[in-house]
């Protein structure tokens, strides 16, 4: 179990203007049934900006608390990602190591860790070619399970190993598989034991579909008719989806980030690496291990993830050299994803 001890949260609301400024933003967007959520801003270490609009529960109007545990969407990607390279710290796992080593059963070749963490595996998306071969839809599809299809169908994959940039779910699905077959752990325990209790992210955990059938009713997912959305059978799928965590948690994690005794520095420099020369001749962004990357950037370092999933949205951004974070959580998928450049401006 990680021992590490997280530093006291600082707040600063001296900035009246900065403050002014970022309420007036999501205050237009709440009252133009644009946005329901959490958002919190800090720069320098301090916590400007936190507040919750709306509701968790439409049907009983239950408001909103800053505290309050949303599913994370594709912003678990980070989170695993920090896992894996946890494990490559601890020697468990190699970047350049072979899927096969850990899941003898992983029917493509020559396919290696680093690939997965990037999306160059060029792997086909899970939740396309599970779907015509899970047949009972109220019965949980699980990484195993999904691992399991993958044998016996082997689905073509979209390109040959590291030829290219391809976002995909599988990816970190497989990687959280790696994770229980190298630590003999669940996905969910490490995740408990190595990251969220030593960072004190009281809100986070793990939603597994396999394990606990309902969704957590703190808060609820919509759509953009405020109708409820269902809880899918491909909840049971873990690494690219399925933790819940608040903003404060998200923020928590952000600043653990730098510290070296929590990660090593030079392992996550390499994560907020681009991994592709070819993104970014096309448009600003690229992809680290886990993280999006804006090249170049007028903020300058970022690092970032959105995610949007059964009526969640979210949104952590990172401006390293200015030391400013931006966590955005919605569960209301009305508006459209949130513009970034527009939230990184409000500093």
């Amino acid at each position: 179990i990680v021992t590490f001890t997280p530093k006291a949260i600082e707040y600063d609301y001296s900035d009246s203007t900065l403050s002014y400024r970022i309420n007036s933003f999501f205050e237009q967007r709440y009252k133009a049934k644009a946005f329901n959520g959490v958002a919190l801003f800090a720069q320098n270490g301090k916590i400007v900006y936190h507040k919750a609009f709306g509701f968790s529960d439409f049907s009983t109007k239950d408001s909103l608390k800053v505290d309050d545990a949303f599913q994370l969407a594709s912003v678990s990607k980070p989170i695993t990602a920090i896992a894996v390279l946890q494990l490559v710290q601890d020697s468990l796992v190699r970047l350049e190591q072979n899927v096969q080593d850990f899941i003898p059963e992983f029917p493509y070749d020559n396919i290696t860790v680093r690939q997965l963490l990037s999306h160059r595996s060029g792997l086909s998306n899970y939740m396309y070619f599970v779907d015509d071969i899970w047949e009972n839809k109220d019965s949980s599809i699980t990484n195993n399970g999904m691992l399991t299809i993958m044998q016996q169908d082997t689905p073509k994959p979209y390109y040959s190993p590291d030829v290219r940039y391809w976002y995909c779910n599988t990816n970190y699905a497989i990687l959280a598989s790696i994770i229980e077959r190298a630590t003999n752990k669940t996905y969910e325990n490490y995740m408990n034991e190595h990251i969220f209790q030593p960072l004190r992210m009281e809100n986070a955990f793990v939603y597994n579909r396999n394990t606990h059938p309902d969704l957590p009713k703190e808060v609820i997912g919509y759509n953009s008719i405020y109708r409820r959305k269902e809880n899918s059978y491909l909840n049971g799928v873990l690494g690219d989806k399925g933790i819940y965590a608040s903003a404060m948690d998200l923020y928590k994690l952000d600043r653990a980030l730098y510290e070296n005794d929590f990660i090593d520095q030079n392992l996550l420099a390499e994560a907020f690496s681009p991994n592709h020369p070819d993104l970014t001749r096309r448009n600003r962004d690229n992809y680290g291990l886990g993280w999006r990357l804006q090249q170049p950037s007028e903020f300058g370092e970022v690092v970032y993830h959105c995610g949007w999933w059964k009526g969640f949205k979210t949104y952590y951004i990172r401006m390293i050299e200015k030391d400013q974070t931006i966590v955005v959580l919605t569960n209301v998928t009305r508006g459209g994803y949130l513009d970034r450049p527009t939230l990184q401006g409000l500093f």
